[in-house]
């Protein structure tokens, strides 16, 4: 992140590592776009906008959904579906939880470049359980009288 029109990162490799031992790694691929690679004890599969999927068993797309399983529906633009659902009472394609969780991953992503150092987060408490800098750049402070309880 050098000067120019903006100040973000535009190239990554961010690793994240669940209690479980599932593990998601964030880069950019050959293309130049970031993609997903998600890696579990059965496999991988990775998901980027072009091609969409690609796994290890080359099966993720025909896949069935069983009738017991969690089914989702689908939805080809969240900002007409979040007034849709507004209007409709129903749930968004995206509920709040999967939303604030989502956006988190991208925060502690932003903080661990900006630290330059491997971070470990307490999904419980919502802190980095080895860095106190790191906690501190999870906000920032606010002008008087906002504050947060």
């Amino acid at each position: 992140m050098t000067g120019g029109l903006y100040d973000v990162y535009t190239k990554n490799d961010i690793e994240y590592v669940y209690a479980n031992g599932v593990k998601v790694t964030m880069q950019e691929s050959p293309g130049g776009n970031a993609y997903l690679h998600i890696k579990g004890t059965e496999g991988w599969f990775n998901f980027n906008w072009d091609p969409a999927f690609a796994d290890s068993s080359n099966n993720i797309e025909k896949m069935k959904i069983g009738p017991d399983e969690i089914h989702l529906y689908e939805s080809d633009n969240h900002a007409d579906n979040f007034l849709t659902c507004i209007a409709t009472r129903q749930e968004t394609i995206s509920p709040p939880d999967v939303g604030h969780r989502s956006a988190t991953m991208c925060h502690m992503a932003v903080i661990a470049m900006d630290l330059g150092k491997k971070l470990d987060w307490d999904p419980v408490s919502e802190r980095f359980t080895n860095s106190d800098v790191a906690n501190r750049l999870r906000s920032r402070p606010m002008r008087s009288p906002w504050q947060l309880s």
